[in-house]
Parts: C-alpha cells; sequence; structure tokens
C-alpha cells in the first residue's frame, strides 16, 4: 500500500509460508519502523489507507497457494498497538486486483480454491460495509489493480490458475456500479 511518504509491507509470504509481519517506510527520512504484526498470517491480501491514517487489511491466503482463502478484515488506526477485526469479506479470497476508488477499498476477481474468480466488492471503511458489485466479464487472477481518476484498471493475468497470460483490460466504475 502506498500513502506518500510511505510505503506499507503488510503481510506476504516466505519460501516456507505467509508472513504476519508489517512495515512502513518512510520515503522522506528513508527509515523502516516496525508496525504491530497482523493477527494472522497472510499473502496476497488486499489493502488501502484511509483518509484517517487507519490501515485496513482484507482477506488473502494463508498459505502459499490457494487452498486456503481468507475473508477476514482487519483494521490497525494510527497509533495504535492492536488490530481490530471488521466485518469480513463477503468472498474470501486473495489476490484480487485492488484499488481504492472514492475512498472504498475495490477487490475485483483473485483466487481461491482451484479457481480465478470474476467476483467483484467494494469496502466503505468507514460504515463498514461491503457490497457486491457487477461480476467482471471473465474470471481473473495473476495481476494487480491500478486506481487512476476513480476507476479501478485491471491489465492482463489469466482466466485461470494455471497460468495463460490474456491480453484484455478491464476497467471498473464505481460510479457506474452505483448508477447500475
Amino acid at each position: 500500500v502506498t500513502s506518500p511518504p510511505h510505503i506499507y509491507l503488510l503481510g506476504g509470504a516466505s519460501v516456507t509460508g505467509s508472513l504476519a509481519s508489517c512495515l512502513e517506510y518512510n520515503l522522506t527520512t528513508n527509515e523502516w519502523t516496525q508496525l504491530p504484526d497482523l493477527p494472522f498470517p497472510r499473502s496476497h491480501a488486499a489493502a488501502t489507507r484511509t483518509a484517517d491514517g487507519t490501515l485496513i487489511v482484507a482477506g488473502g491466503l494463508a498459505g502459499l497457494g490457494s487452498a486456503q482463502p481468507l475473508g477476514d478484515v482487519w483494521a490497525l488506526p494510527l497509533g495504535a498497538a492492536l488490530w481490530e477485526l471488521r466485518d469480513p469479506m463477503p468472498t474470501a479470497r486473495g489476490g484480487c486486483a485492488y484499488g481504492t476508488i472514492l475512498g472504498q477499498l475495490v477487490c475485483a476477481g483473485g483466487e481461491a480454491g482451484s479457481s480465478a474468480l470474476r467476483v467483484v466488492e467494494s469496502y466503505d471503511p468507514i460504515t463498514n460495509i461491503w457490497t457486491p458489485r457487477p461480476d467482471m466479464p471473465e474470471a481473473r487472477a495473476g495481476t494487480q489493480g491500478a486506481a487512476i481518476a476513480q476507476r479501478l484498471y485491471v491489465p492482463g493475468g489469466a482466466n485461470g490458475l494455471v497460468f495463460e497470460p490474456i491480453d484484455t483490460i478491464e476497467i471498473f466504475s464505481l460510479l457506474d456500479a452505483i448508477a447500475m
């Protein structure tokens, strides 16, 4: 997660499993700070930082594969020593393409079990509510999201968990989804 002048590393994976560690890097001071560990290790989680400085971590994978998708959501308010449990994601998954659009964390696609997913959901950290959004036209895993001009761009990736790259890009607009 980036929130200039900070970069946050929340969870992740090593060669032996998922991680719970959380680090903050300050670009201005060139210093790393250890934050409180996540309550449970995870890789491929979605995350955002809210306007008040709260870090949000959603879903992810409990292990090195997609067999154990997570749906729990955690918040670390600015300066807090403990993560707070929030309402879970409707669809447990890891590796979704995500970004922050109009203050909401939008999670598109990802992987769970043996499948790539089409599902799109958004999370409002102020109300602590997840909202289902229109599915993507095709399943998507193995890619990232880029939030630009209040749209989530989901480039490439694969339609399944066997990596066979595709060259399409999906664009999600929360304003279009609300109008539907």
